[in-house]
């Protein structure tokens, strides 16, 4: 019998157009942004259970050696490779309240009458295996185990009722003389509180109360965490933060803002982070970043991005990424990420469409009209910074409530095209240059001139039209449409004939040529040839996008990219930027090209960004490993900022969609990527005529 051998290999990853200014017309792009903050939120990627067919309810995060993540929930310990996802059941179904890693990488887990550890089966696939017997029979009456901890002297369990200690293939138990509260583990060292007895230290095998711990007898600890020297901070819900150095505790004069949010939201867990700042776990406002005097530096809540407020678990992983369990499922927070959002927060309510930086100010199409972010900006993306505790704010631009589909910086004037018609905008203000008067002149698209750059072309939901400037008169003239276009025009490229390409929403693209000498538009249609290409012509079926780059025009679909011909007049696709957006196998919303020639290209399905970068040859490289694959988001638009005139903002890179506006910077450093190795997951053998055979599932 012939046999197939499948192996799959999961490398896993979890550690894992700008215009000459022409002083004809009314405006001018300018390049400097000055001094306000420009920066956004964390850059926070939430993974819903219903993404990988999980319960809710999380509680407690751990990470082994090979950089594979491990969450306890509700059904038990879910498995994530930073590819997919593997539930682990405990005997009775329980759920999962605690985990810890030992040297070995071993997973010991803490569950819900029971507990014990995850050990490979004969093919690899991880169980659980109990260690309920190996507990004296007087001592197995428990229900959640809520800490556990390992050290270089035992794996402990703290359970409801009990303190244990695995070690050396025993289990040794220490009974409360009224109740145990927490469990810590600092330095190696182990401290449980015990009510109206105070804080105490595990010493040998007997457990002693610490020097002023009896402050403790009565407020509870939900946080012990390695501080300054060999110092330690302790956080409680009344009395705040504290430090102790092993003789006496010391209230730390803390940010007032930082104690009443951590009095009123419920303090539930910590974490150290990079930089001598800790995140402050809370059960009703998120997470609370502070540095080590105290002061509150950021808040992370549901405004900020996450699912939402309640935090029971944070951890650090081995590349200083925070994640976070929560109710609702599980926040991954990029502490250094060179992405930055903005949201709701931030003023951005809607999709966005559109961005283009216009005197200073960033302007932005939203599906609620136009926002902008004063001028005067200083870029930053750093989440920790004291600089970003409050997150910037869009203003709408008065005037405009319509849906804005592309803006155009023409010269002087500012441009916008929307459901309304067309506007102009100064300052914070539009007013119309052509109304969409029963709804006759939809715009969707907008596209200046280069053969005379006092003429605006305007793609419209059943046409193409032409705005054109009157320097004279110092108005803007409708110049009629172009006949014989009906169709819905979303993008427009001009080659250096002066010919125009059109993309359309479902009708290939349109190619509108000019009689010599002639470039514009007659309400007679004597001047233009008008051409269409479609799947007649090698391109896929449906919507069809035109982009320019220095090289040639680009066409976006459904299926990649693609290029055109002119000797045969027919449509191939185009693997200059990677083999992957010419095979059909992704879509590509949006390309850019930014100021060093690489190629920004930007995905709806596929809920992508990528970057193609180009070589001193002039080929390009897919980028690979960057922190543009975390951002799981549907791309509409790409901005690159370039500012000569203000090198801080000459890096930056924005994006817009459905989902809001994203900020890359890429002059923060890229954090070394820990080299892991690739993660053989799965062996099957596949049978012709039989089942197949799974060997290995590791």
């Amino acid at each position: 019998m012939n046999k197939i051998f499948a192996f799959t290999l999961v490398f896993c990853l979890c550690a894992r157009a700008h215009a000459r200014e022409q002083r004809s017309l009314p405006l001018s792009t300018s390049s400097s942004a000055a001094a306000r903050n420009e920066a956004g939120r964390s850059f926070i990627r939430n993974y819903n259970p219903k993404e990988f067919g999980a319960a809710f309810n999380y509680w407690a995060i751990a990470q082994d050696q090979r950089g594979v993540m491990y969450f306890g929930n509700w059904n038990g310990v879910l498995e994530y490779d930073g590819v997919s996802w593997r539930l682990v059941s405990t005997p009775n179904r329980s759920g999962v309240r605690s985990l810890a890693v030992d040297a070995s990488g071993r997973i010991y887990v803490g569950a819900v009458g029971d507990l014990g550890y995850l050990a490979p089966d004969s093919v690899g696939d991880l169980q659980f295996v109990s260690l309920l017997e190996a507990v004296q029979p007087e001592n197995r009456e428990f229900n959640e185990v809520w800490y556990s901890y390992a050290t270089s002297h035992g794996v402990y369990f703290r359970t409801d009722k009990i303190l244990l200690r695995w070690a050396n293939g025993r289990m040794q138990a220490w009974r409360p003389r009224t109740a145990f509260s927490g469990l810590f583990v600092v330095r190696d060292r182990v401290y449980i509180q015990q009510w109206r007895v105070g804080l105490l230290e595990l010493v040998g095998d007997s457990l002693q109360i610490t020097r002023g711990g009896a402050r403790f007898a009565h407020e509870r600890l939900h946080v012990m965490l390695p501080y300054a020297g060999e110092k330690i901070l302790l956080g409680t819900r009344e009395e705040g933060l504290l430090t102790y150095d092993g003789a006496s505790f010391q209230t730390l004069q803390s940010d007032p803002a930082a104690i009443e949010f951590l009095r009123e939201n419920q303090l539930s867990h910590g974490a150290v982070l990079r930089d001598e700042t800790f995140a402050l776990a809370t059960l009703r406002g998120g997470v609370a970043i502070i540095d080590r005097n105290g002061h509150l530096l950021q808040i992370l809540d549901k405004a900020a991005g996450l699912q939402d407020h309640d935090v029971n678990f944070v951890f650090t992983d081995h590349q200083r990424v925070m994640w976070l369990a929560q109710g609702r499922g599980i926040a991954r927070v990029e502490p250094d990420s060179p992405l930055a959002f903005y949201g709701e927060a931030a003023g951005i309510k809607d999709f966005v469409s559109s961005l283009i930086r216009h005197h200073g100010a960033l302007y932005v199409a939203t599906g609620l009209g136009v926002s902008y972010l004063p001028s005067g900006t200083t870029p930053v993306n750093s989440p920790y910074s004291s600089q970003s505790k409050h997150t910037p704010e869009f203003r709408p631009v008065a005037g405009i409530t319509a849906q804005c589909w592309s803006l155009l910086a023409a010269g002087q004037s500012l441009l916008a095209a929307t459901n309304d018609g067309v506007y102009q905008i100064v300052g914070e203000r539009a007013s119309f240059i052509k109304e969409s008067v029963a709804d006759s002149f939809f715009s969707m698209s907008l596209h200046r001139s280069k053969k005379d750059s006092n003429r605006v072309w305007v793609g419209l939901r059943d046409g193409l039209a032409s705005l054109r400037y009157d320097s004279a008169t110092l108005k803007w003239i409708d110049e009629g449409r172009i006949s014989g276009i009906h169709e819905p025009i979303w993008s427009i490229v001009e080659n250096n004939e002066g010919r125009l390409w059109l993309g359309t929403e479902a009708q290939g693209v349109l190619r509108v040529s000019f009689s010599h000498g002639n470039h514009g538009a007659t309400r007679q249609g004597e001047n233009q040839k008008v051409e269409r290409f479609d799947s007649r012509h090698g391109l896929p079926k449906g919507w069809v996008g035109v982009y320019p780059t220095r090289a040639r025009t680009l066409f976006t679909s459904d299926k990649g990219l693609f290029r055109f011909d002119g000797d045969t007049n027919r449509f191939f696709p185009d693997s200059t930027y990677g083999s992957m957006f010419a095979d059909g196998s992704r879509d590509v919303e949006v390309v850019s090209e930014d100021q060093h020639g690489s190629v920004w290209l930007g995905s709806e399905e596929a809920a992508e960004i990528n970057r193609a970068l180009r070589q001193p040859d002039g080929s390009y490289l897919p980028e690979s490993g960057s922190a543009l694959s975390l951002a799981k988001t549907a791309i509409w638009a790409i901005y690159s900022d370039i500012a000569p005139a203000d090198p801080r903002t000459n890096s930056a890179v924005w994006f817009g969609g459905p989902d809001g506006l994203l900020r890359y910077d890429s002059s923060i450093p890229r954090r070394e990527a820990l080299v892991y190795p690739a993660l053989i997951r799965r062996v099957t053998i596949l049978h012709e005529a039989a089942q197949d055979s799974v060997i290995f599932a590791g």
